[in-house]
Order: C-alpha cells, then structure tokens, then sequence
C-alpha cells in the first residue's frame, strides 16, 4: 500500500444517521465503516464484514446501509484530532485463515490501528501519539 506513502491524513470519518428520540436528534454511528480523507482529494473506505477488513478508494462519502424514511445520513470526525500526519506505512494484519483483520499505519506523528476483531459493533479505531 505504499501509493498512500507521504499523503496527509486530513480526517477519519464515521458515517452513521441521526435519529429522532422526542425532541432531541441523537447521531448513531454505524462502525462498520470509516472514511480516511487524505490531501490528495482520495477518500479510503474502510469496511468490516465479519471480521474482514477491505479498502476501496470511492469518490465521495456514501450510506452503505439502509435507513428509515425519517432518518437521515451523516458523518462526523472519529476524534478532534486536526493533523494525523503523512503516511509512512499502511500494512494489514492477517489471521490464520488468511482474513484481513486489522490495518495499522503509521504516519509522522501517529499510529493509528483499525481493527475489525475486537468489537462486536464493527471497527475499533485506536490512535497513539
């Protein structure tokens, strides 16, 4: 994955919907996917299906899930992070059947693991500066 190498890391997105409960709109984070947005105009879709991680560069941010007629699709940053850093690496982790099931960058001030085996609720992001 060394296309990504030295590309910034403006954002991670989750998508998700927000819901009315009475007054109040509540978001609801679906983890089962989450967007890199890089410099370069590039947005990585990463995806969690049983476990399996999969990347897909998509043009735009789209709702990979269905919603009822009153919710409505939205994002939001998985954390108030400002600067992730440039990509030094991006390597997936394997189990022993050969599923992707985590993907761990490193960037110039970051390490940043995404791993689709530790939650039930789909992704785990985990950042360490």
């Amino acid at each position: 994955m060394t296309q990504y190498n030295n590309l910034l890391i403006e954002d991670i997105f989750l998508s998700g919907f927000v819901e009315r409960e009475g007054e109040i709109s509540v978001f609801k984070p679906m983890f089962w996917w989450c967007f890199l947005k890089l410099d370069n105009g590039k947005i990585i879709e990463i995806s969690s299906n049983d476990g399996n991680i999969k990347l897909v560069e998509t043009p735009k941010i789209n709702c990979n899930f269905d919603l009822e007629d009153e919710d409505i699709f939205c994002i939001m940053s998985h954390s108030p992070i400002e600067n992730y850093g440039r990509i030094i690496d991006m390597r997936y982790l394997f189990d022993e059947t050969g599923n992707v099931v985590a993907l761990k960058i490193e960037t110039s001030s970051h390490r940043i693991q995404i791993n689709a085996t530790t939650s039930f609720e789909g992704l785990d992001i985990s950042i360490i500066r």
